[in-house]
């Protein structure tokens, strides 16, 4: 037994031997094969990558560096009225007394605020950049007036429309709202209100401006996408709410969106006119019964006469086809034969090709494949019309049990089975009733 005992400690390994748990050590920098691991035993030298600069970027941040180094965007022009009438026109916040006064009768839940003058300060603030972004995200300043052109709404333009249908009714025109060409029938009433010394000149004295009225559609062109069709151009206004008295160069015409083509924008720029315009081709007026007499360029309209013209007011709004277009096509433009209509031509269906025996399915549904749809449909009407008088409905009561009377004679499956369909209102026949 001592021997045993002593021969179990000969195998028990000195203290030197024992082995120390193992230390890790994170160095930054690029990996160093000389590092001496071997000099201090028991320690693992792992080297930590450092992160390169543009993989610290989020993907919204390399993605606008991406646009701005391959598709910069041009520089921006406001070719409209300065934007410090804006700032002109703001009201001076309340002092710390006024302030802590207010708060007290909110807190108290007796402080009373006018709506009215809270609208009209936002009119008169907040409503011009909030017009420039609308028209910016509808892309209209872009293909009206050209790439980076764009212009400050500093007047509020107000304008709407006389609801045909319901009288006393008015339809307003805001930013990018979708009514009907119907409601747009008649030439809509405009309001604005000019902001404060705007007729003041640099020497002091009251100058009298007028004003023009353009109402396009960059959309509706048949011919080409750079054009546009005027709906409307007046000139020589001599103030708000008195369009009537102005020169109408280009009548009112309702929005005409050809069927097919979805919504289309129609666009309403109200420019501060300081001088007659004197261009021959402007000063000529136009029926507007002919569609080519409207084809008009905002951009080429506003290059001409950029020294009397000046963008100041917008709104605009949008309007799908309905069946009033039709008769401003064929009764009031007379250089349209017909109606423009725009289809989607669908690709023709796969067919397999047929098989002399077809065992996968019924006959007659396998047949029907290859039949031409409208020939199914007027099977379907034809089959209608036998069972429904024109005057009294239906011609054959219906049966509480409909599959209960046997056919007579012999009838194939799949004539049993087309039979039952018609029924019961399924399959080709779910349209019987």
């Amino acid at each position: 037994r001592s021997s045993l005992i002593g021969l179990l400690r000969g195998l028990r390994p000195p203290a030197a031997q024992t082995r120390t748990p193992a230390r890790t050590i994170f160095m930054m920098g690029p990996y160093d094969p000389r590092t001496p691991e071997d000099e201090e035993p028991g320690v693992k030298v792992r080297v930590k990558q450092e992160v390169p600069e543009e993989a610290k970027l989020s993907f919204r941040q390399r993605m606008a560096e991406w646009r701005a180094r391959h598709h910069p965007e041009p520089p921006a022009c406001n070719i409209g009225l300065p934007r410090s009438l804006l700032t002109a026109s703001r009201s001076e916040p309340p002092d710390e007394k006024r302030q802590q006064e207010l708060e007290r009768l909110a807190r108290n839940q007796q402080l009373r605020v006018d709506l009215d003058a809270v609208e009209l300060a936002w009119e008169s603030e907040r409503r011009p950049e909030h017009a420039l972004s609308a028209a910016r995200h509808y892309s209209i300043m872009e293909h009206l007036f050209g790439t980076g052109c764009f212009f400050y709404p500093v007047v509020p333009l107000r304008a709407h429309f006389a609801d045909p249908d319901l009288p006393g009714r008015v339809r307003p025109i805001a930013l990018g709202n979708v009514m009907t060409p119907r409601q747009c029938s008649e030439a809509p009433d405009l309001r604005w209100q000019e902001p404060q010394d705007f007729n003041s000149s640099s020497s002091g004295q009251q100058q009298q401006l007028k004003w023009a009225v353009l109402l396009t559609c960059p959309d509706e062109h048949l011919q080409s996408a750079e054009r546009e069709y005027a709906h409307w151009l007046v000139t020589d206004i001599p103030g708000s709410g008195r369009v009537a008295e102005g020169r109408v160069r280009l009548p009112y015409l309702q929005p005409i969106p050809p069927l097919g083509t979805g919504l289309h924008r129609y666009a309403l720029v109200l420019f501060v006119q300081s001088a007659p315009l004197e261009d021959q081709q402007e000063n000529q007026q136009l029926a507007g019964d002919r569609l080519a007499e409207r084809d008009f360029s905002t951009a080429e309209f506003y290059r001409r006469h950029q020294d009397r013209l000046t963008p100041a007011g917008l709104c605009f709004f949008q309007a799908a086809w309905d069946p009033s277009v039709r008769t401003v096509y064929r009764h009031r433009l007379t250089d349209m034969g017909a109606e423009p209509v725009f289809e989607f031509r669908w690709p023709a269906p796969y067919r397999p090709k047929m098989q002399q025996f077809a065992f996968s399915e019924p006959f007659n549904l396998y047949l029907d494949k290859y039949r031409d749809t409208k020939d199914i449909a007027e099977e379907t009407l034809k089959e209608k019309l036998k069972s429904v008088h024109p005057f009294l409905g239906r011609r054959r009561p219906e049966s509480k049990y409909p599959l209960a009377v046997p056919a007579e004679g012999y009838q194939p499956s799949w004539l049993k089975e087309r039979e039952a369909q018609k029924i019961l209102r399924q399959g080709q026949w779910r349209d019987l009733d």
